[in-house]
């Protein structure tokens, strides 16, 4: 793999998972209510949307420029 699309990987990567977890967290808090939501309670699935997102994006556009 080329080392310049690797980091663009890693950036979006980086940039997915703190879309994500800001959503999740301010979801969580207006549903919840309550102080039992913590910033570090919504991290585990905020980074596996964000790594789900990041490979389905990538996977799109190898399609799209081919």
């Amino acid at each position: 793999m080329n080392p310049v699309k690797l980091i663009q990987f890693f950036i979006l990567l980086i940039i997915n998972f703190l879309i994500v977890a800001g959503v999740n967290f301010l979801v969580a808090k207006t549903m919840a209510k309550s102080g039992e939501v913590t910033f570090y309670s919504i991290l585990p699935k905020s980074l596996l949307l964000a790594v789900f997102m990041t490979i389905l994006f990538t996977l799109f556009n190898r399609k799209k420029d081919e």
